[in-house]
């Protein structure tokens, strides 16, 4: 005879409790309409700049636009071979 191990079944209330202060701050972002730029975004660039221990902080809508903006910030030959990638993308 072999012993019987009990699964348990998914606590899907745990799994909500744990993400609620996620869920809080995607809940303000919709209800503000404000998905880019906004009040959540400066105050996720502060948060994120203090934990970097950095001066400053800019969200980027993808990696591609970040490397252009620092691309461009240094030398402008260079950007524009990132705006000939992002065309052929």
């Amino acid at each position: 005879m072999t012993a019987q191990t009990a699964v348990s079944f998914l606590d899907m209330g745990a799994a909500y409790d744990e993400r609620r202060p996620e869920l809080a701050a995607h809940r303000r972002v919709m209800d503000s309409r404000w998905y880019i730029i906004g009040a959540e975004v400066e105050a996720f660039e502060r948060e994120l700049a203090a934990y970097c221990g950095a001066k400053h902080c800019v969200g980027m809508a993808n990696g591609l636009d970040a490397l252009h903006l620092v691309l461009h910030r240094n030398d402008a030959d260079l950007a524009a071979m990132v705006d000939a990638v992002r065309s052929f993308l």
